[in-house]
C-alpha cells in the first residue's frame, strides 16, 4: 500500500499543512491500466488535475475552511483512454477522528496508519477507486 505525503506552504500567510493519501499506488495502477500511462502532462490528466486539486484542498485545509469528511475525484476523459470510456478517479479526504472510525475498512496496515495519525498530518486522503463512466 502506498503512501503520497503532500505539503502546502505560504509564508506570507503564515500556512502550513501536511496531508497524506492512502493507496496513491493503487491509484496510479488504476490509472496505468486504463490510460496506459501515469505521466501526461496535460491539465486534464488525472494526476496533474489531483495535485491541482490538491493544493486548494490543502490551502482550505489551512485556512479552516473545509468541511470533512469530503469526497471528490478526477476524471480521465474518453480521449486520452486507451479504451475510449472515461474514467472517474474517487478520492476520500477527512481529518483523524474520521480516519480513525474507517481505516479498519481499507486494510490499511500500521505503519500507514501511524503516519496518518502522527502529529504533522493535517488532513488524510483515501483513494477509494475507479469507475468507468458511461
Amino acid at each position: 500500500m502506498g503512501l503520497l505525503e503532500m505539503g502546502y506552504s505560504d509564508p506570507t500567510a503564515d500556512l502550513h499543512v501536511e496531508g497524506v493519501c492512502v493507496d496513491f499506488d493503487r491509484f496510479l495502477a488504476d490509472l496505468e491500466s486504463v490510460a496506459g500511462t501515469t505521466d501526461d502532462k496535460c491539465e486534464e490528466f488525472p494526476t496533474e488535475a489531483y495535485h491541482a486539486h490538491m493544493e486548494d484542498i490543502l490551502t482550505e485545509a489551512g485556512l479552516g475552511r473545509l468541511k470533512l469528511p469530503l469526497l471528490f475525484s478526477v476524471v480521465l476523459d474518453e480521449w486520452l483512454s486507451i479504451h475510449g470510456f472515461n474514467y472517474r478517479f474517487t478520492f476520500l479526504l477527512v481529518d483523524k477522528d474520521f480516519f480513525r472510525q474507517i481505516y479498519h475498512e481499507y486494510e490499511i496496515g500500521k505503519e500507514i496508519v501511524r503516519k496518518c495519525l502522527s502529529a504533522d498530518t493535517d488532513v488524510i486522503v483515501v483513494y477509494t477507486g475507479m469507475t468507468r463512466i458511461d
